[in-house]
C-alpha cells in the first residue's frame, strides 16, 4: 500500500479551529470563555501557532486506518474539548487560575470543565449526523470493533485531595513540595513511568501490526 500524502499541521488545525470556534459561540458564556482560553494555551488548537499532539494523533489515526484525514475533523474537536476538560478539572483540584491575571474559583473550573465534556459530546454527534448522512451500503468497507481496556493511576496519586484554601504563596510551594515527595515516596512517579513506557511500547506494537497489514504508520511513528 502506497505511503499517503500526510497534511500538515496547519492543514489540519484549520478545520479543527473552525469547528472548535463554532461549538464555543453558540455556547457562550464563562464556559466558552474560560474554554477558548484553555485551547489557547501554549500550542493549543486556538492558539496563534496550533500545533496540537491531540489533533495531530486523532488525524494520524484516521489515515493509517485507511480513511480520510477530514473524516477526523469532528473528532480531533471532541477530543481537544475532552483535553482542555481534564485541564481545568486539574487546575480546580490545585486552585491554578486558567490564565495568568484571571482568577476562577475551583466551582467556576468544574462547571468550565462539564461544559467542555458536553461539547466533545457535541462533536461526537455532530461526525455521528454526518456519518448516517453520507453512508451508503459498501459490501467491501471494513469495519472494526475498537475495545478500550480500563486503565487505572498509581495509588500514590489518589490520596491527593489538591492544596488547602487560604495558603500563601510560599506556603502553597511547601505544599506542593511535599505532596511531591509524598508521591515519589509511594512509587507513583516510577509507577507512572512505567505506565508510560508501557503504553508507548503497546502503541509500537499496534503500529507494527498495522503497517504488517498494509496500513500507513509513518505519521503515527513519529508521536511515539
Amino acid at each position: 500500500m502506497p505511503e499517503p500524502d500526510w497534511p500538515s499541521s496547519s492543514e489540519v488545525h484549520v478545520p479543527v479551529r473552525e469547528r472548535l470556534e463554532r461549538l464555543l459561540a453558540a455556547t457562550g458564556g464563562l464556559v466558552a470563555d474560560i474554554g477558548r482560553q484553555t485551547l489557547a494555551t501554549k500550542e493549543g488548537p486556538l492558539s496563534e501557532r496550533p500545533h496540537s499532539l491531540t489533533t495531530v494523533l486523532v488525524a494520524g489515526a484516521c489515515i493509517s486506518a485507511g480513511g480520510d484525514w477530514r473524516a477526523a475533523v469532528w473528532p480531533a474537536a471532541g477530543a481537544e474539548c475532552m483535553m482542555a476538560a481534564a485541564d481545568l478539572f486539574d487546575d480546580a483540584a490545585d486552585v491554578d487560575p486558567v490564565v495568568e491575571g484571571a482568577q476562577h474559583s475551583p466551582g467556576v473550573l468544574l462547571t468550565a470543565a462539564a461544559g467542555m465534556l458536553s461539547l466533545a459530546s457535541a462533536a461526537v454527534v455532530r461526525q455521528l449526523l454526518n456519518d448516517m448522512r453520507d453512508a451508503a451500503p459498501d459490501p467491501r468497507e471494513l469495519k472494526a470493533d475498537v475495545r478500550a481496556g480500563a486503565s487505572t493511576v498509581p495509588l500514590a496519586f489518589v490520596g491527593s485531595t489538591g492544596a488547602p484554601p487560604g495558603l500563601s504563596e510560599h506556603e502553597l510551594t511547601i505544599w506542593e513540595q511535599q505532596e511531591r515527595a509524598r508521591i515519589a515516596a509511594g512509587g507513583g512517579l516510577v509507577a507512572a513511568q512505567a505506565l508510560a513506557e508501557a503504553e508507548r511500547l503497546g502503541a509500537i506494537h499496534v503500529l507494527d501490526e498495522l503497517e504488517r497489514r498494509g496500513c500507513a504508520v509513518a505519521g503515527l511513528r513519529q508521536l511515539v
